[in-house]
């Protein structure tokens, strides 16, 4: 073996070789020639500096509250090295890169945590559902309140192990979400997502009707199109407070807009029936769903009227369909859960 008093590392070489000292995979000669090295106190500005490059690297990818306790370790760690004496100082270092190499099995172990959790005590999930003429407010396990309104339903996990926060929503929902910066809050909804870190929004999509409506109430949403069951996909629209996002599923076209009352979006959670001039269709869908009863529409021609009203929790459905009734566009009759809605000329085009 050669004396490595006669040696040199080209200074190239040395990072490359400093890894493989750290990853414990350097033949015999290459480790003399490392302690060796070490020894020399000319080398240890090059020495820190590969240190810090390699603490940097691993640092990056480890949980925040992990990399603090990791760093107070690695700043002890330094500290000592410091007041090793030149001779011994090649074995301080040894003791360094063995915790960088701790440091990378943790690393590993971090990135592959859920998938071996989920592998042996799978996630187990939760649907919440709201029947028609219901409502009711559930709290996830991350603590954001959600408000669920009539005829729609939720599906989560009991535990949020990845790096999202993703459930599934059909239905309408006015969430609050729990700020986590770490991990981001995602509805899925048909074939699109919303994602956010932190806020309060209103989303609106029931199976069956063609569009989807997200408002925002408080901080920022995106939404966008499902890359696959599982992935988000391409941003669609960026949406701040007072602004509404329409996607029309059979065109796949959006609108955006500003200026929304959010008010009147959630007035819902509040137990308020609000109606912002909603075509006959949509009135009969919403009364549906609220009170659970059986709709049929007779028309004679295409319907193009619209409606705007406003009802107090707890209105009884022939107080409501009267008051619809004295706009002169509908007449409507009641047996049991089933309602008859006639359309009147001024109603159809």
């Amino acid at each position: 073996m050669s004396n490595p008093e006669t040696l040199n590392i080209d200074r190239n070489d040395w990072p490359e070789l400093f890894e493989k000292f750290v990853d414990g995979t350097c033949t015999p000669e290459e480790e003399m020639l490392i302690k060796h090295y070490l020894k020399n106190p000319d080398n240890d500005h090059q020495v820190s500096l590969l240190m810090n490059k390699l603490w940097n690297t691993e640092s990056r990818h480890i949980h925040n509250g992990n990399k603090k306790q990791s760093q107070l370790r690695y700043d002890r760690l330094r500290a000592s090295i410091t007041g090793v004496r030149t001779e011994n100082k090649w074995l301080a270092y040894k003791i360094a890169a063995s915790f960088l190499l701790l440091i990378s099995a943790l690393l590993t172990a971090y990135t592959q945590w859920d998938k071996m959790v989920n592998y042996i005590d799978p996630v187990t999930y939760i649907t919440q559902k709201a029947s028609a003429g219901q409502r009711m407010e559930i709290q996830l396990p991350d603590g954001t309140v959600v408000w669920l309104n009539a005829s729609s339903a939720i599906t989560y996990p009991e535990e949020f192990r990845e790096d999202t926060r993703t459930l599934k929503l059909t239905g309408e929902a006015f969430f609050e979400v729990k700020k986590d910066a770490l991990k981001p809050f995602i509805v899925r909804t048909e074939n699109l997502f919303t994602k956010v870190l932190g806020t309060s929004f209103n989303i609106k999509a029931y199976a069956g009707q063609n569009k989807l409506e997200v408002t925002v109430a408080t901080g920022k949403v995106a939404v966008g199109e499902m890359a696959d069951s599982t992935d988000t996909g391409k941003e669609l629209a960026s949406l701040t407070p007072h602004q509404r996002f329409t996607y029309f599923f059979k065109s796949t076209e959006f609108v955006k807009e500003d200026s929304v009352q959010i008010d009147a979006s959630k007035a819902w959670v509040d137990g308020k029936l609000v109606f912002n001039t909603a075509t006959l269709e949509e009135v009969v869908q919403a009364l549906q769903r609220w009170y659970d009863v059986r709709i049929t529409i007779m028309a004679e021609e295409k319907i193009t009227c619209t409606f705007t009203a406003n009802f107090k929790d707890r209105t009884p459905l022939t107080d409501v369909l009267e008051a619809l009734s004295l706009t002169h566009k509908m007449k409507y009759s009641l047996e049991g859960k089933s309602v008859t809605i006639r359309a009147l000329e001024s109603c159809e085009q």
